[in-house]
């Protein structure tokens, strides 16, 4: 066990720069989205993102994509898009395909639920002239992955919403919210 903690300190806190004044802002960024207060919300995780790329760590796209959605619902759309479209390349440019691949497609689905075609043609083209595959978006899953418990709805650590089909898992019992690095054990169905 004592192994394991280790790697897992490895793993994830290096990417936290988000301890202190960092974590409470991302509290409240999730706070604020969660209230409908998305144009506060959009610009505290984007001052986030900037910070997390400009400190190098790899996986300030979730920041970006959180950005994005907060602009498009306080209406903001094309600058919205624009985020989302920054962090699917981020995760592109770092080979993570498979991860783009997979949030690509759920934003297409997100922003065509919300009537915006346009938008989710403009997703669909850029995923395309990378090479990603398009195909053919259903609707959104409710997130959960058979043989893996039930988390609760948001973290502990910094109340960003926890969707199974979103988090890394280092155990079948245990999960790493992907904005803070918070780890979470399923709850027992």
């Amino acid at each position: 066990m004592r192994r394991r903690r280790g790697i897992l300190r490895r793993r994830i806190l290096p990417e936290i720069h988000l301890l202190g004044p960092g974590m409470r802002i991302l509290r409240r960024a999730h706070a604020l989205f969660a209230r409908g207060a998305y144009s506060e919300s959009a610009a505290l995780f984007e001052n986030l993102a900037v910070e997390s790329r400009r400190r190098g760590y790899p996986r300030s796209f979730r920041l970006l994509l959180q950005a994005g959605r907060a602009a498009i619902l306080a209406g903001n759309i094309s600058y919205g898009v624009d985020l989302l479209l920054q962090g699917l390349k981020l995760l592109y440019d770092q080979d993570m395909t498979d991860l783009a691949q997979q949030r690509g497609e759920q934003l297409i689905v997100e922003l065509g639920q919300q009537g915006l075609h346009p938008e989710a043609e403009r997703v669909k083209t850029w995923m395309e002239s990378v090479g990603l595959d398009t195909g053919s978006p259903g609707k959104i899953s409710d997130g959960r992955i058979p043989g893996f418990p039930a988390l609760p709805p948001n973290c502990p650590g910094c109340g960003a919403p926890l969707r199974p089909d979103e988090v890394d898992w280092i155990d079948p019992q245990t999960a790493v919210c992907e904005f803070c690095g918070s780890v979470v054990r399923g709850e027992s169905r």
